[in-house]
C-alpha cells in the first residue's frame, strides 16, 4: 500500500507499455510454451488489478489502455477483447470506464455482469463452473437496497462463498458508481438521482456478505479492495458495521501477515472521524476534504 501517486506511477505507466508490446507474441506462442505463459498471465493480471485499484482509488483513468480496448473487441484471449458480457473481463472494464468518467455505464450493466473473479491475480489460473454463481437478473433475487442479487439480510444466506464475493464486487462497483460520478459536476449527476442514502444502505449490506464468508474462505484475499470503496460510505449510526470492519481488517493482516491491511484501517479510521465532523462543517469545507481524502486510500496487493 502506498500514499500517493508521484512514487508508483511512473512504474504502472511504463509496465503498461511493455505487457502491451508483448501481450500479443505470448498469445501466440501460448501453445508452445504453457508454463511460460501461465506465468506471464499472472504476473499481466497482477499489474492490471493493482492498475485498477490506484484508478478507483485516485478516481482517474488507468494507466493502460487494456480495459478500454477489452470494452470494444471481441475474445477472451490474454490481452482481451470481448462482445458479449460473459468476459473474463468485463467487470474491470466497467470499474475502468467508471473512472473515466464514462456515463454510459449504468446499473443494469453492473448487474448484467455474470460474477467472473478469474480476473482477480489469485484466480487468473483457477477454471470455475458457471453454475457457481447465477445470474442475479435472471433468478429475480431482489433486496432492501432496491439492487437485485445482493442481500441486505443475514437470514438469507448465500449458496458459496464465491457467489458471496461476486455479490460483493456487484455492490461495491454500485456504490464506486455513485461515488464517482456525484463528484463531477451537475453534468454527470443529472443522469440520474444520486441518492447518498441508497449507497449507505448498500455499504451496510456489502458489510453484511462479508460476514457470510465461511471462516477461512480462499476469498478472504479477495475483500481489502472492497472494503476499502464501501467502507467510505458508513455513516456514524452504523456502529456494528465500522467495528466489524475494523475487526475484520485486523484478522485480515493477522492471516497474511499484510501491512495493507494496518493501512486500510488507519486510513478508514480517519475518513470516518472527517465524515462524523461534517455536520459541523458547511457544505464547501466537507466537499473539500471529500475530494482530498480520495488521495488517502491506494491499495497495491
Amino acid at each position: 500500500m502506498i500514499t500517493g501517486d508521484s512514487c508508483f506511477k511512473p512504474h504502472l505507466n511504463f509496465t503498461a507499455q511493455i505487457f502491451q508490446k508483448y501481450s500479443l507474441t505470448f498469445n501466440e506462442e501460448a501453445r508452445k510454451h504453457p508454463a511460460e505463459f501461465e506465468a506471464f498471465q499472472f504476473l499481466h493480471n497482477l499489474f492490471l488489478y493493482n492498475d485498477l485499484v490506484m484508478s478507483t482509488s485516485l478516481r482517474v483513468p488507468t494507466a493502460s489502455d487494456f480495459y478500454m480496448r477489452a470494452s470494444s473487441r471481441g475474445s477472451d484471449n490474454l490481452y482481451p477483447t470481448f462482445q458479449d458480457k460473459q468476459s473474463r473481463y468485463y467487470f474491470p472494464s466497467l470499474m475502468a470506464r467508471i473512472s473515466a468518467l464514462d456515463t454510459t455505464v449504468t446499473e443494469d450493466d453492473i448487474e448484467a455482469w455474470d460474477g467472473r473473479l478469474d480476473w482477480l491475480p489469485s484466480f487468473s489460473l483457477a477454471e470455475f463452473q458457471d453454475s457457481d454463481v447465477p445470474n442475479p437478473i435472471a433468478t429475480g433475487q431482489e433486496n432492501a437496497t432496491g439492487c437485485p442479487g445482493t442481500f441486505a439480510e443475514k437470514e438469507k444466506p448465500c449458496c458459496n462463498d464465491r457467489e458471496i464475493i461476486s455479490k460483493l464486487y456487484r455492490v461495491t462497483a454500485h456504490i464506486y458508481r455513485r461515488q464517482s460520478f456525484s463528484t463531477h459536476g451537475n453534468a454527470v449527476t443529472s443522469i440520474e438521482n444520486m441518492d447518498s442514502t441508497s449507497s449507505t444502505s448498500l455499504a451496510s449490506s456489502a458489510i453484511q456478505l462479508i460476514q457470510q464468508l465461511s471462516e477461512g474462505s480462499m476469498f478472504e484475499s479477495t475483500l481489502l479492495w472492497p472494503i476499502g470503496i464501501c467502507g467510505r460510505e458508513l455513516m456514524g449510526y452504523h456502529i456494528w458495521e465500522r467495528h466489524y470492519v475494523i475487526c475484520r481488517l485486523q484478522q485480515l493482516k493477522q492471516r497474511f501477515r499484510m501491512k495493507h491491511f494496518q493501512r486500510a484501517q488507519e486510513v478508514l479510521e480517519k475518513f470516518w472521524s472527517r465524515k462524523d465532523r461534517e455536520a459541523t462543517h458547511d457544505s464547501v469545507t466537507a466537499s473539500c476534504w471529500r475530494k482530498e481524502s480520495v488521495m488517502d486510500l491506494i491499495l497495491l496487493g
